[in-house]
């Protein structure tokens, strides 16, 4: 009966291990098949998104990262081709490197919504990991400059201008901000300005690992004026009026200047012959010498500053009789 059982097991045995390297190749065959048939079920898809780098608050970078990195997910046809890029997001975390110096960190992943509920999912990130170059945060204040262009209206011009604030906040890396020590805003045009404004505008980033954590905006404020020049008119023709018709003046007069101060367009609409220098002589009585004042006269806006001369000589005959 033992014989009889091991003669079974023997051609079980047998039965198994014959013609073994073919039913080897049939297994392998199989799971070749098994495999490619459920790859053949798998789709892959690329999708981009922003990278967020995470940063011990005492350090800042003073060498890029990449702002967006290209995740490749793998799985079911039909559902991952429904996956948006908004289901993704990458990180790469920095916030255990508080020293100084260049460090490396892998790109991590996280997926979100309908992604967490794919499985299989295979993801895999392009560039792996990001290398930096880290300093000492540092913060600072500085001036602002407005950074102005063009010219007023003609006869204008700018009188005062005004920021606020007048100084900001800059942060970054130690050694880039150091070297700052005052930041521009965006152009302020004046091109054709006649009245004051008010405007806000941007400020110009000094450096491109420099931040202003306060905002980076000022209010501008710029007074527009006519502008006030002055100019002297010369060649100026002396008047004598009042004088009584029974007296003659027999010398001759000489000429004399006018310095006036006005606004540019009121100067420049000036004729010579709307400036006088005159003489009033009602107080002459008697024939003779008198030495009388000279008294300019101009058009209303100006303001006459000198004039030449300030005393004239008269000499006064009697207008004899015809008669």
């Amino acid at each position: 009966m033992k014989a009889r059982g091991n003669s079974l097991s023997n051609r079980v045995l047998d039965q198994i291990i014959h013609n073994w390297p073919a039913k080897i190749l049939s297994i392998a065959a199989a799971f070749l098949l098994f495999f490619f048939t459920n790859l053949a079920q798998l789709e892959e898809r690329f999708v981009t998104v922003p990278l967020e780098v995470q940063l011990d608050r005492d350090m800042a970078a003073v060498s890029s990262a990449p702002t967006t990195v290209r995740i490749g997910i793998r799985g079911e046809a039909g559902r991952v081709s429904t996956l948006r890029e908004e289901e993704f997001s990458a990180f790469v975390d920095f916030r255990d490197m508080d020293e100084p110096g260049f460090a490396r960190a892998p790109v991590q992943v996280s997926p979100a919504g309908t992604a967490r509920g794919i499985d299989p999912l295979e993801i895999r990130v392009e560039p792996a990991e990001v290398g930096l170059e880290l300093e000492y945060r540092q913060s600072r204040s500085v001036e602002v400059v407005p950074n102005i262009e063009d010219n007023p209206a003609p006869g204008y011009e700018l009188r005062q201008s005004f920021l606020t604030p007048s100084a900001v906040e800059i942060e970054g890396p130690e050694s880039r901000v150091a070297g700052i020590e005052s930041v521009s805003t965006e152009t302020v045009s004046l091109a054709g300005r006649r009245d004051d404004f008010n405007i806000r505008v941007r400020l110009e980033r000094p450096d491109p690992f420099v931040s202003f954590p306060g905002g980076d905006t000022v209010d501008y404020r710029g007074i527009i004026e006519e502008r006030v020049v002055l100019t002297t008119f010369e060649d100026i023709d002396i008047t004598v009026i009042d004088l009584d018709t029974e007296f003659d003046l027999v010398n001759a007069l000489p000429s004399g200047l006018i310095r006036v101060q006005g606004s540019q367009l009121e100067i420049e609409a000036v004729q010579q012959d709307q400036l006088r220098l005159e003489i009033t002589a009602s107080s002459i009585t008697e024939p003779g010498r008198h030495e009388l004042q000279v008294r300019p006269r101009v058009p209303s806006g100006l303001l006459t500053l000198r004039f030449e001369p300030q005393t004239v000589e008269l000499v006064i005959e009697r207008v004899e009789d015809e008669s």
